[in-house]
């Protein structure tokens, strides 16, 4: 591995990547996933920062989102069960699976993935309920 001399997106990348494999070591050590967020850096200055966000471990032995720990709390605030988190619905004819509540966020406070891509998205409560029970075959369409 050489110097690196001048710090660019390049060099970022490659330090990101010799930085994983150290982070999941430390992580199993303290029972911990470690994951490096978003970074800036400054050709100029020859300074950067890399957010790294650490977790618990769930009883499952995953890692437990903020929003998911929020979902959990406060689902009934938003007329959901905590056991809702998980579960599928489908919106504008593509599948999400619920991850997550941001409280704060008034008008779009529940966070899915949309299950072909991975993306994230928000959506209202308004009507959260009756997708879930649509996409059981709860209800009938």
């Amino acid at each position: 591995m050489s110097k690196i001399h001048q710090l660019d997106i390049h060099a970022i990348v490659d330090i990101r990547k010799a930085l994983e494999p150290a982070l999941q070591e430390i992580g199993a050590e303290y029972g911990l996933t470690l994951t490096l967020g978003r970074g800036t850096y400054s050709t100029e200055n020859g300074t950067g920062t890399l957010k790294l966000e650490l977790a618990t471990l769930g009883e499952n032995g995953e890692a437990e989102s903020p929003a998911a720990k929020d979902f959990k709390a406060h689902a009934e605030l938003f007329g959901l069960k905590a056991t809702d988190l998980g579960r599928r619905f489908v919106s504008n004819g593509s599948e999400f699976e619920i991850s997550g509540l941001k409280p704060r966020n008034r008008k779009y406070p529940i966070i899915a993935t949309k299950v072909s891509d991975g993306r994230g998205y928000k959506f209202s409560e308004e009507g959260m309920s009756a997708r879930l029970a649509l996409y059981a075959g709860e209800v009938q369409a």
